[in-house]
């Protein structure tokens, strides 16, 4: 599986899908506190991207679930539907 970095390169490069983030909520003692997403294009799903680092591993069923949101085909990760 890709890690956090890597899918949202090839989905970014491939696919346009966008990392984005929320105008700052609030300062936290590390700085600003937002949340960042990807989005596809403007109006469409967005999925809001968990705390990891970007070489953090994604589990088969995020790419799965993220893959669907974005219609993107699981097999641009090496996943066909007996994955699923």
């Amino acid at each position: 599986m890709p890690t956090l970095g890597e899918f949202i390169e090839r989905v970014r490069a491939k696919f346009g899908v966008t990392q984005k983030h929320t105008p700052t909520l609030t300062e936290g003692p590390l700085g600003p506190i937002r949340f960042y997403y990807l989005q596809r294009e403007k109006g469409t799903p967005f999925q809001v991207l968990p705390n990891l680092r970007n070489d953090a591993r994604l589990e088969r069923k995020t790419v799965i679930d993220w893959c669907d949101l974005f219609g993107i085909p699981i097999d641009e990760f090496g996943l066909t539907d007996a994955d699923r």
